[in-house]
């Protein structure tokens, strides 16, 4: 579905087409949903709903996406091998979409925990030489389109981190063991649990991330978006466990130069009437800063 006008006419002719086409299978799904809500059947609920999902997003309707994948994962969680794909991609497009995304004031305190986060990715070398080194990475631009290179430069920063062997000379972390976890979620939009950011940056800098919602707890398989009032609670209540949420970050941080970091949005948040995302930082960019 075209998500702006064009001013050729063909283009926008096959745009209405292919978006008619769409509502009308969404129509369909949306009927098939409503007949199987009063029947036992969860299974084909649930299947129903993640095709429903699946159209929603090809219209570009994130919340309703969202709505139906979590209602899927309610329905008969596990029994479709899409569910957990889709229930994070949703959680991860809807994250930064939110209207208080990056937008509360900040006082004096806050700047303050800012520059801690800061310096917790300088004192673990989050630089672009030893990123590189240690995920085996060409290039930054490895990191813009990450989806199908996040396995592989995962791995590249586990082999870098093994732990000390006395039997072998020289052996060791070749990079800090905590930039890996830092690489995972900020740059390869990796889920991690939200106790570990706590034993990251501590639990202050942590709830500060969330209340401006730089990341998001997330709860169970269905990667169930939390309101930071209720992931602040559950960090405060126990900072080893969290309530059990898992953390996904809604910004990507770039190294830029030896102590510089900039926030941009990942490069599936797409644009829309009301959200023009902050690009990644590319080649380009770089020759720029």
């Amino acid at each position: 579905a075209p998500r702006h006008h064009c001013d050729d006419g063909l283009v926008r002719a096959h745009g209405a087409v292919t978006q008619a086409v769409i509502e009308a299978e969404l129509a369909r799904s949306q009927w098939e949903v409503q007949q199987l809500r009063g029947s036992q059947d969860n299974n084909n609920l649930s299947s129903a709903l993640i095709n429903s999902a699946v159209l929603r997003l090809r219209m570009f309707d994130i919340d309703g996406a969202y709505e139906d994948l979590q209602e899927a994962a309610a329905a008969q969680p596990g029994w479709d091998s899409r569910l957990e794909l889709l229930t994070r991609y949703s959680a991860q497009l809807k994250g930064p979409r939110h209207a208080d995304f990056m937008g509360q004031e900040l006082s004096s305190s806050s700047s303050a925990l800012l520059a801690e986060i800061r310096q917790v990715f300088l004192a673990n070398q989050y630089q672009v030489e030893t990123i590189l080194m240690g995920s085996k990475a060409s290039s930054m631009s490895e990191f813009i389109f990450v989806e199908s290179r996040a396995d592989a430069l995962e791995q590249g920063l586990l082999e870098n981190v093994e732990e000390k062997n006395p039997m072998k000379e020289n052996s060791g972390p070749k990079i800090p063991v905590d930039l890996v976890d830092l690489v995972r979620i900020f740059l390869l939009h990796r889920v991690l649990p939200l106790a570990r950011l706590c034993q990251l940056f501590g639990p202050e800098c942590t709830k500060l991330l969330l209340r401006l919602r730089a990341i998001s707890a997330i709860a169970g398989n269905e990667c169930r978006l939390v309101e930071p009032e209720e992931a602040c609670t559950a960090v405060d209540a126990n900072s080893f466990s969290c309530g059990a949420f898992f953390a996904m970050s809604n910004v990507a941080i770039w190294p830029v130069e030896e102590d510089l970091l900039v926030a941009t949005d990942f490069e599936k948040t797409f644009s829309d009437s009301t959200l023009e995302p902050v690009m990644y930082i590319s080649e380009d960019s770089l020759a720029l800063l």
